[in-house]
C-alpha cells in the first residue's frame, strides 16, 4: 500500500467512502439498538458508554480508506443527515448533528497527529467514543459529575477493548486491498 498522504482536495473515491461507509454506520444503529436497549435497561447506562466503539468502526474504516483529511467529520454530518432525514434520528433529535460529527473530526484530528496505524485505530475508537457520549451527557442528561466521569471512564475503557477488535477488521480491509492491488 503507498504512504498516505492526506489533502485537502477531495475526490471521487473519497466521496464515495464517505457515502458508503455513512450508509454502513446509518445501517448499523437499528441493527445495535437491540443491543442497546437491554444495556441501557440492564445496567441504567446510557448505551453508547458500552458499544460506542462500534458506532466508530465505519468512521475509522473510511478514514484508514480515505486520503482526504475530514473524511471522519464528513462521514459523521452525512450520518446525523441521513438519520434526521429518514426520521430515525433517536432520542439525540438535531443534536444528532452535533454528536455525530465532533467524533469523527476528533477521528480527522487523531490520524492526522498519530501515525501508527495501530495506535490510531484504537485511540480513534476510543476517543471518538468518549467525544460523543461527553456531547449527549452534557447537553441532554442532568447527571451529577461523578458519574457522568464514571460513564465516561467506562466510555475509555470499551472504546480501547473495541479499538482492537476494529483494528483487526481495518488489518483485514487493507489485507484485501493490497491483495487486490489497488493503489489508494
Amino acid at each position: 500500500m503507498k504512504t498516505k498522504k492526506y489533502t485537502f482536495k477531495v475526490t471521487v473515491y473519497d466521496l464515495l467512502i464517505i457515502g458508503l461507509m455513512a450508509a454502513t454506520a446509518t445501517a448499523l444503529k437499528p441493527i445495535l439498538a437491540g443491543i442497546v436497549h437491554t444495556l441501557k435497561a440492564s445496567l441504567n447506562m446510557p448505551g453508547g458508554t458500552l458499544v460506542g466503539g462500534i458506532y466508530m468502526l465505519p468512521i475509522v474504516i473510511g478514514k484508514t480508506l480515505s486520503r482526504y483529511n475530514f473524511t471522519g467529520f464528513f462521514i459523521g454530518l452525512v450520518q446525523a443527515l441521513l438519520m434526521i432525514v429518514m426520521g430515525a434520528y433517536g432520542t439525540n433529535g438535531p443534536l444528532s448533528l452535533i454528536s455525530f460529527s465532533l467524533p469523527g473530526l476528533v477521528i480527522d484530528l487523531i490520524y492526522f497527529l498519530i501515525k501508527n496505524n495501530k495506535l490510531q485505530v484504537i485511540l480513534s475508537t476510543a476517543l471518538g467514543n468518549l467525544t460523543g457520549l461527553f456531547i449527549v451527557l452534557v447537553v441532554l442528561s442532568k447527571l451529577p459529575f461523578n458519574i457522568i466521569s464514571f460513564y465516561m471512564f467506562i466510555a475509555l475503557l470499551t472504546g480501547v477493548i473495541i479499538g482492537y477488535f476494529n483494528f483487526a477488521i481495518v488489518k483485514a480491509f487493507k489485507s484485501v486491498i493490497e491483495q487486490l492491488h489497488l493503489n489508494i
